[in-house]
């Protein structure tokens, strides 16, 4: 495959790149996330991202490529530069976007300095503004969060009997109870998926990268996955909305991030036991394999099922005993 995406990268104008001509000196391997496999191209001097797509059939790479050229001008994300639609000469999609020098934030208790908080409330403050012509979805923002905690657990049960089943459906169906009728919808730009490793600190500022989940819905969804991943609590979350406040103005946006945290903190508990299964059944490339193991999201599933019992009441679930007869 990397023979014949360098060959289409060949024939690429080298204008929509910013540079004079093309001559490929390094072609590296970055990484490879939940939908993509992502490598370090330099052109001469220059880097570059370029990210393939490995679903078929799924336009989510050409969604965030436009995303990306919408915000293009706010200076909080790469550059789109140019996006290959699958053809009989190289048939996944792909995108080649601007590169950065940055550290992502890190993880693992690690507590955030002030000035960090306030850039990252810059940025999504910047994103939530931004004025863009969207198609408007049916359903309202909160229902299309919790509609992925249908999908991972349609996951899980390919690998559970019905008790299992039926017990998740009770927690789910209480959580669904939390969301207002018919609320009045907020949308804008959202990331999708905030989390450390997506937050990149430059020499400068902060930007975020991978928007592969990248949709129009509430801002209060990203910030809550800020809260959630950054650990904000008491002064470090005043500092981030008051940041926030200064450049985007929302009156209502609290007390929907009570209802979006804990939708996020459910999806997450779900998306860590789908994960686990599809570890332990090696459902997922060998490069994603030999980066993670199955306990590591056994225990960020028995941690956040935790955190989500402290946010909603919901019955115990015991999730050790539902890989009783797996190997984790």
């Amino acid at each position: 495959m990397k023979s014949e995406l360098k060959n289409v990268i060949l024939n690429i104008n080298p204008k929509l790149l910013g540079i004079k001509k093309i001559r490929i000196t390094s072609f590296k391997k970055l990484g490879i996330g939940e939908g993509n496999i992502n490598y370090i191209l330099k052109i001469e001097s220059k880097q570059f991202v370029c990210r393939i797509s490995m679903r078929s059939g799924d336009n989510k790479l050409k969604q965030e490529f436009q995303n990306l050229r919408d915000i293009e001008n706010l200076g909080v994300a790469p550059k789109a530069l140019y996006f290959h639609k699958g053809n009989s000469v190289f048939s996944k999609d792909f995108a080649i976007l601007e590169f950065f020098e940055g550290t992502p934030f890190r993880m693992g208790g690690k507590k955030f300095r002030a000035i960090q908080i306030k850039k990252v409330a810059r940025v999504l403050a910047k994103v939530h503004s931004k004025k863009i012509n969207y198609k408007k979805s049916s359903e309202s923002p909160y229902i299309e969060v919790f509609n992925w905690s249908k999908i991972f657990i349609r996951r899980i049960n390919k690998y559970t009997d019905s008790k299992y089943q039926k017990e998740l459906k009770k927690i789910n169906l209480i959580i669904k109870n939390i969301i207002p009728r018919g609320a009045k919808s907020v949308v804008t730009l959202t990331h999708g998926d905030v989390c450390p490793s997506n937050i990149i600190e430059t020499s400068k500022d902060v930007r975020l990268i991978d928007w592969e989940c990248s949709s129009y819905s509430d801002p209060a969804q990203d910030i809550a996955n800020v809260i959630l991943d950054l650990g904000l609590v008491s002064k470090d979350l005043d500092i981030f909305l008051s940041e926030y406040f200064k450049i985007r103005k929302d009156n209502r946006l609290v007390e929907r991030l009570d209802i979006h945290k804990i939708l996020a903190m459910n999806n997450y508990f779900l998306w860590e036991i789908a994960r686990t299964f599809e570890i332990i059944n090696k459902e997922l490339p060998e490069e994603y394999l030999q980066k993670t193991t199955a306990k590591s999201h056994l225990r960020a599933a028995k941690k956040n099922f935790k955190q989500l019992r402290k946010m909603i009441r919901v019955p115990l679930f015991d999730i050790e005993l539902i890989f009783a007869n797996s190997n984790v």
